[in-house]
């Protein structure tokens, strides 16, 4: 059974992960964006380099999508990189697929992803279960992300009968136990979870920004992408990481839901895009509401005394300032 540690990767040196590395235990975000991705910025270049000065690996998932997967594979060089692709499938649960050939990753995205992705680029209308079912003529490793998420993007948010969600969890390998853009709550639940249907686990940032490249890591025991993934599906590994705080987390959303905008617009789907997310969008409005029910403003749910609130509630003004200048002026037009 994997071990998991809530704390930050940063304060462990980067020659320690070197040293692993070349031992054969890689440490490694299994979750991560880039800029090939309709709702992230990071650059590829940036990421490889990165993953170099920290010395740790980095899955490339971007939605719907395998451009950037296949970059990072051709300028790799001594980064371990894994190519994936987290896909939106119908009702927008999100599920991750990882694999140890670059072809198969190709293949899958070209035979399964790109003929559904013209119906529908942000939610693919396909069964949850007959993707999967796909996936494994491509030799894919399998993974559901987010598991109790805000919106309806994880698992568990859908609510499928108790009949279907055992069928579902037949066709997954791993379930992401820690994942750094969520709540520590939402975590903990995903952890419960996991350990009672007996599946190993990872982490992974899911970062859209290369500030939050390596904030959640997997350390398994592998010199290559296949015995990698065989000491993760035996539960041989440690998560290690530690969620983002809110406001930042906030800030990054708002980069994201920007870019992800911008590109909808340029595919002459926008309108179709805010159709398509204002469920997930519900979602969150709920969850802000509740939150601001608990507390008069953000800091207080993070810190004890007057002058870390007051603070806190500084740098909140000034990202909610920030966040609505992203959204003024073409964006919105």
């Amino acid at each position: 059974m994997s071990q998991i540690f809530f704390k930050r990767p940063k304060y462990i040196p980067s020659g320690i992960f070197r040293l692993l590395g070349k031992a054969g235990f890689q440490a490694v975000d299994l979750h991560f964006h880039t800029e090939y991705g309709m709702d992230s910025v990071s650059r590829i270049t940036e990421t490889l380099r990165k993953c170099q000065q920290k010395g740790i690996g980095v899955a490339i998932t971007d939605h719907n999508e395998v451009r950037g997967a296949e970059k990072a594979w051709r300028l790799r060089k001594s980064v371990f990189v894994i190519p994936g692709i987290e896909v939106s499938a119908m009702r927008g649960v999100h599920s991750l697929y990882f694999f140890s050939r670059i072809g198969d990753c190709r293949s899958f995205f070209s035979d399964v992803v790109r003929p559904l992705r013209k119906k529908n680029p942000f939610f693919l209308p396909i069964a949850l279960e007959e993707l999967m079912e796909k996936a494994r003529d491509y030799n894919a490793f399998i993974s559901v992300p987010h598991p109790y998420g805000p919106g309806v993007i994880g698992i568990k948010k859908v609510r499928f009968p108790k009949l279907r969600m055992r069928r579902l969890e037949r066709h997954f390998d791993l379930v992401e136990a820690l994942n750094a853009a969520n709540l520590r709550r939402m975590n903990e639940r995903a952890l419960r979870w996991a350990r009672f249907i007996r599946k190993p686990m990872t982490a992974g940032s899911d970062g859209h920004t290369t500030a939050e490249l390596g904030k959640a890591l997997t350390l398994a025991y592998g010199s290559d992408i296949e015995s990698y993934f065989a000491s993760l599906k035996k539960g041989l590994s440690i998560l290690m990481g530690k969620e983002q705080n809110i406001v930042i987390d906030a800030f990054h959303e708002l980069v994201k839901q920007k870019k992800y905008f911008r590109e909808a617009r340029a595919m002459g789907k926008g309108l179709f895009w805010v159709k398509e997310h204002t469920r997930e969008f519900e979602r969150l409005g709920e969850k802000l509401r509740r939150l601001e029910r608990k507390a008069k403003h953000p800091g207080s749910l993070f810190h004890s005394t007057e002058a870390q609130r007051q603070r806190h509630l500084r740098h909140y003004k000034e990202y909610l300032k920030l966040g609505g200048s992203m959204f003024r002026g073409k964006v919105m037009e």
